[in-house]
């Protein structure tokens, strides 16, 4: 899945366990600043951040996946 939208995540992971998040700066940089959280209400909230970028994200077709 691609998400071509302004804010881009550059990591999210949600598990039954843990969420993290990853974003870039205000200038487009990586940075080392993460939010991690364990909390069920934070994991809601991650698995609803997922939905949100994933129903508004397009499939890649299965050529370009295995590159």
């Amino acid at each position: 899945m691609v998400y071509e939208g302004d804010l881009n995540p550059i990591s999210l992971i949600v598990t039954d366990k843990i969420f993290f998040l990853s974003l870039l700066d205000k200038k487009g940089r990586v940075t080392t600043r993460f939010l991690i959280a364990f909390e069920p209400q934070a994991l809601k909230w991650g698995e609803e951040l997922f939905m949100y970028y994933k129903e508004r994200s397009k499939s890649v077709p299965s050529s370009l996946s295995t590159l």
